[in-house]
């Protein structure tokens, strides 16, 4: 088998749960690979400004609605005899996923890419950051839009 462990990338969006069908498929057929599903999200500063007091407040809620979607995600999973564990980081999504891929030796990282061109895909695009420092393969996989397939291929 061309893998051992996959991380993937998720955050409960419509994409991020194609991903995981894809990858449900893929687990189907080969029950010896391992599975992490990474959920990352950005803890808030500690008091940012005078005028921002107790922003942090909501770390707890934010840690439990956190918990909440790596469950969901493995839920959809436990039909599978494969081994699937969730992982939750407070930091920036591309750094969470390349260290955990990294610390838990991963043979493959599967990310979505919600298809953002030109300067906001250099500055904020998580899968371009995550496909230029990454030391494994990575699997993108692209948002499909029915209407900008049917514009360019209906023509």
């Amino acid at each position: 088998m061309f893998t051992k462990k996959v991380v993937v990338a998720y955050n409960d969006t419509d994409l991020s749960n194609d991903v995981l069908d894809y990858v449900h498929e893929i687990l189907e057929m080969h029950a010896e690979i391992e599975l992490d599903i990474v959920y990352a999200y950005e803890h808030p500063l500690e008091n940012p400004s005078p005028f921002q007091r107790n922003y942090d407040d909501g770390a707890p809620e934010m840690l439990a609605y956190a918990e909440q979607i790596i469950q969901k995600a493995k839920n959809r999973f436990v039909d599978l005899p494969n081994h699937v564990e969730g992982f939750v980081y407070d930091t920036g999504p591309a750094a969470a996923i390349l260290s955990h891929a990294h610390d838990h030796h991963a043979d493959l990282i599967v990310i979505g890419n919600r298809g953002t061109r030109g300067l906001r895909e250099l500055v904020s695009s998580v899968s371009r950051t995550i496909q230029t420092k990454s030391h494994i393969p990575v699997l993108t996989f692209p948002k499909f839009v029915q209407e900008e397939f049917e514009e360019e291929y209906h023509k």
